[in-house]
């Protein structure tokens, strides 16, 4: 571990490298110090850049900055400038991270394992804090052990002392489950191994009490899909997916005997997609508000409505429909595939979905794991969120989706600069 705090680099690069690991560490924390620490971040890059050449921006890394500049074009025609320019800001990560990491001296090649060991470090010190500030209101209210599995203690209710939504902690620690999948399989040294076992315990055991639908989902696909086609040898995948096929449905029978659980993974998903909400929490079921939205989309089906123009045009649908909570609530779209087309239109989903299947081929192609995970984890929530609405979402995407496409190409190396006493990294 040693390796990871210790480096041995030009100034520079240490100074990007450490601000990256403290970015990475604060990601579930208060959104401020991260946004503070990409200020140093891009300071740092100005004053010792990367000589540009042509190579720094492939097709791929030009696609995902196409993200933003389609939202800019969105602003142009936005009837909410304000609310435009505002989200302008918040996805000013899909411009800043790209050209931040093409352009930063840093070989994020050879540090890229460190990165993803400290977002597992990152996760594993925040879901330790939850369980113990969990248990800490237990003992304090005097409940009994098992309240830790009783609504009061799940999904929301577990993350709100970091006060992070609990779907964006899931996908960060479903990633870094991810991740310590892999450095178990790679890892030979046995004590290490333990280790990275230890802490997807703790990574599993969060994810469990953060109940997030979609992420789970995305967990099952990755351990029942992704870890036998990349991971695991031939001759070694019939036995991999009979034994995870039935963990998967034996996990999902105790699941079932556990009422709170059941509530939150069965019957809440049966109302929030049914067209007449069957628990009494889900007034207007999600779908109802999908149809809302392709009613809208049906209209401007080409351009959309504008960047920021999401949530007043859906209210006044919501208004036509009778859908007087979302109205209220003023309810954004819950799906990102569905935002894009409400505010940019075909355009804006096409950009994204092509920047998703580029990701897809890559990580296919060069059988990255870790990239191919990423991809399912943001493809899968896109259908449940508007993850690129929020700075957690937009600075988890950006960092982890440009890391991994920069490392990919060899032209990224950076040659070492040589300094007295000090030997090339």
């Amino acid at each position: 571990m040693k390796d990871l705090f210790i480096i041995n680099d030009t100034t520079p690069n240490k100074i990007s490298y450490y601000l990256l690991i403290l970015m990475i560490l604060l990601l579930p924390i208060d959104r401020i110090y991260d946004e503070i620490i990409l200020i140093f971040l891009v300071a740092n890059t100005l004053i010792h850049p990367r000589k540009f050449t042509r190579t720094l921006f492939t097709p791929q890394l030009l696609t995902f900055l196409a993200i933003y500049a389609i939202a800019v074009i969105g602003t142009l025609y936005s009837p909410n400038k304000q609310q435009a320019f505002f989200e302008l800001e918040k996805k000013m990560g899909l411009l800043l991270f790209p050209l931040v990491l093409a352009f930063n001296r840093l070989d994020l090649k050879k540090y890229k394992l460190n990165f993803l060991k400290m977002m597992c470090i990152s996760c594993v010190i925040t879901i330790s804090y939850l369980f113990l500030d969990a248990a800490r209101t237990i003992l304090y209210l005097g409940l009994p052990l098992r309240s830790m599995f009783s609504s009061q203690f799940i999904n929301q209710n577990f993350s709100s002392p970091i006060d992070i939504h609990a779907t964006y902690l899931s996908m960060y620690v479903c990633f870094s489950i991810c991740i310590s999948i892999y450095l178990i399989v790679k890892e030979n040294n046995r004590v290490l191994k333990n280790v990275y076992i230890f802490a997807l315990l703790i990574l599993i055991a969060g994810l469990i009490q953060l109940s997030s639908r979609a992420v789970v989902f995305s967990l099952l696909f990755i351990i029942n899909i992704c870890i036998p086609l990349i991971l695991i040898k031939k001759s070694q995948k019939k036995i991999f997916i009979i034994t995870t096929g039935l963990i998967t449905l034996s996990v999902f029978v105790i699941f079932m005997n556990i009422r709170s659980y059941r509530e939150r993974y069965l019957m809440d998903l049966v109302a929030d997609l049914s067209k007449s909400g069957l628990n009494i929490d889900v007034i207007e079921p999600r779908v109802i508000r999908w149809q809302s939205a392709l009613k809208l989309i049906g209209k401007a089906p080409f351009t959309g409505y504008g960047n920021g123009a999401e949530v007043s045009v859906l209210k006044e649908q919501y208004f036509k429909d009778r859908l007087f909570d979302s109205y209220l609530n003023g309810l954004n779209a819950h799906n990102q595939y569905i935002s894009f087309l409400i505010q940019e239109g075909i355009a804006g989903l096409l950009i994204y979905l092509v920047v998703l299947y580029t990701g897809f081929a890559k990580s296919v192609r060069q059988k990255d794991f870790n990239f191919m995970c990423l991809l399912v984890i943001i493809s899968v929530v896109s259908f449940s969120e508007n993850i690129l609405d929020t700075n957690k979402g937009v600075f988890f995407f950006s960092l982890f989706f440009t890391l991994f496409l920069l490392t990919n190409d060899p032209e990224m190396a950076e040659k070492p600069n040589k300094q007295p006493g000090l030997s090339p990294a």
